[in-house]
């Protein structure tokens, strides 16, 4: 927005949080509808960045009114799979939906385990989904949830890996947030004059990404 940018945000409940200035909003309440509003938006757009944690699964039914409480155990709660609304912005990209210049950011928020580290699952990630770049932030143990710093890695389709490092600060003149600029793949490079955002965050009030 800062450097002249059209910037769509499509964006799910965030308590506390304000639309951004100079952005044309859109308010989505399920998953379902955020994969309707992308499919709409995407098509007239540069570059789609999706930074939602989207569920993977929804309850396959609903009721309007409270499950009471019985005397035996509740029946469980059947699921149904979310579409995946960044594997299929990426195929219509490939069908033809979408002009196949439009740059896909997908984003990951990762742990290691005993098969592999951070990066390994976001390497995998970024094959399956078949994206063009791929936002990381390793979580847990005091890592990018309620706290005021958030690492990661930004990789490239291409194999390029550059490391991340951003400040959230809040609306009060505190100084600007430092960050390092990752190297973006030669093939990327381009200037995005028109950007769909897709989030779900949740920051505490008045505090705001800069």
């Amino acid at each position: 927005m800062q450097r002249g940018a059209e910037v769509t945000l499509v964006s799910g409940y965030t308590a506390g949080l304000a639309d951004p200035a100079a952005v044309d909003m859109v308010h989505v309440r399920t998953a379902e509808d955020m994969r309707v509003a992308v499919a709409k938006h995407a098509p007239g757009f540069d570059a789609v960045v999706m930074a939602a944690a989207v569920a993977d699964f929804r309850p396959s039914t609903t009721v309007a009114s409270k499950i009471k409480k019985g005397a035996g155990e509740p029946d469980s709660i059947a699921l149904t799979k979310n579409e995946d609304i960044l594997a299929g912005l990426v195929q219509s990209r490939r069908d033809g939906q979408i002009p196949s210049s439009t740059v896909i950011v997908g984003f990951a928020a990762e742990t290691g385990d005993a098969d592999g580290d951070v990066l390994t699952y976001a390497r995998a990630k970024l094959a399956r989904k078949g994206c063009d770049l791929l936002v990381v932030n390793a979580v847990g143990e005091g890592k990018a949830f309620e706290v005021d710093h958030n690492d990661g890695w930004l990789l490239g389709a291409d194999g390029s890996e550059s490391a991340l490092r951003a400040r959230i600060e809040g609306v009060d003149g505190e100084p600007r947030a430092r960050r390092r600029r990752p190297a973006v793949p030669d093939s990327l490079r381009q200037y995005f004059s028109r950007v769909t955002v897709i989030r779900r965050v949740s920051l505490p009030p008045g505090w705001r990404w800069r």
